[in-house]
């Protein structure tokens, strides 16, 4: 699976977190980040084409779901999935941060290419 360079900046929210904050607070080990960031790598994959999902494309990390991309996301990178020697999955850096005051407590944005 080849890894996509973004401009360092993490932009791009993770959407739908609120459903997977279990799987969030797994990946992070049990605790809260209150004040920090925690960076490591995601992966990108596109779902089997369903006419009711608006969010083909699933992010995952260490093979757990945490959400999917907005819509805005979701045209540019299936076509930088297709660039990608037509796999349908990539990796690239995420940062997870977590909120005690607000919830979902755990977030999570991810850096993409411009």
């Amino acid at each position: 699976m080849q890894k996509l360079a973004g401009c360092g900046n993490f932009l791009c929210e993770v959407a739908g977190v609120d459903q997977f904050q279990a799987n969030l607070e797994r990946v992070c080990g049990g605790g809260n980040l209150l004040g920090n960031h925690l960076e490591m790598e995601a992966e990108l994959a596109e779902l089997p084409y369903d006419p009711g999902n608006r969010y083909p494309i699933q992010v995952r990390i260490k093979g757990m779901p945490v959400g999917h991309l907005q819509n805005r996301e979701v045209k540019k990178c299936i076509a930088l999935l297709q660039q990608i020697s037509g796999e349908n999955k990539t990796s690239v850096s995420a940062r997870i941060t977590y909120h005690l005051e607000s919830r979902p407590n755990y977030r999570a944005r991810i850096d993409l290419p411009k």
